[in-house]
């Protein structure tokens, strides 16, 4: 597949292609996947392999009819967006949420508001509770896990610190 992206340091330089999408796109990991194979389908340079507008139609179409299911990763600290299809199995769930969070389908222990979820990979995903980017499923691991999001950064020390006494209306810094 052709390039998605491309970086051009100075001006008149060379380009430099990239087949991922920049660290700064706020996509969700479950959109991108879905969405660079059609950005490199209607990108690519040979006209004998960049996509027709069939091709991008269904594709496009395929990802529109699917559902995210918003599920928040506790050991990782990671938010994600799972896509679906309202017919598919909860076991195609469990497969889509190991692949973009490395949490084998075998140690991963789902909760909702605060409850365990019982599913049944033979289930369909129509039966999964609603859920928002405020209400996720929560997923935890039987096995312990790295963080994958941000790394862990020490403590300020009181003289990096600053308080403010919001009483008096103005801050106050104390060394």
């Amino acid at each position: 597949m052709g390039a998605i992206a491309g970086t051009q340091r100075v001006e008149g330089g060379p380009i430099e292609w990239s087949y991922h999408l920049p660290y700064s796109c706020q996509l969700s990991q479950g959109l991108k996947v879905l969405l660079i194979p059609v950005l490199a389908g209607i990108m690519e340079a040979d006209q004998g392999r960049c996509w027709g507008f069939d091709q991008f139609f269904t594709a496009t179409t395929d990802i529109l009819q699917r559902q995210p299911v918003y599920l928040f990763s506790l050991q990782q600290a990671m938010a994600h967006s799972i896509y679906v299809h309202h017919y598919n199995t909860v076991s195609v769930f469990f497969e889509e949420v190991a692949a973009q969070t490395g949490i084998g389908i075998q140690q991963q222990h789902l909760m909702y508001l605060g409850h365990d979820l019982a599913l049944e990979g033979s289930m369909k995903v129509v039966n999964l509770p609603c859920t928002s980017a405020s209400q996720p499923l929560i997923l935890l691991s039987s096995t312990p896990e790295t963080t994958t999001s941000l790394p862990f950064r020490e403590r300020k020390t009181n003289q990096d610190m600053h308080f403010f006494n919001f009483n008096s209306g103005h801050s106050s810094c104390f060394p």
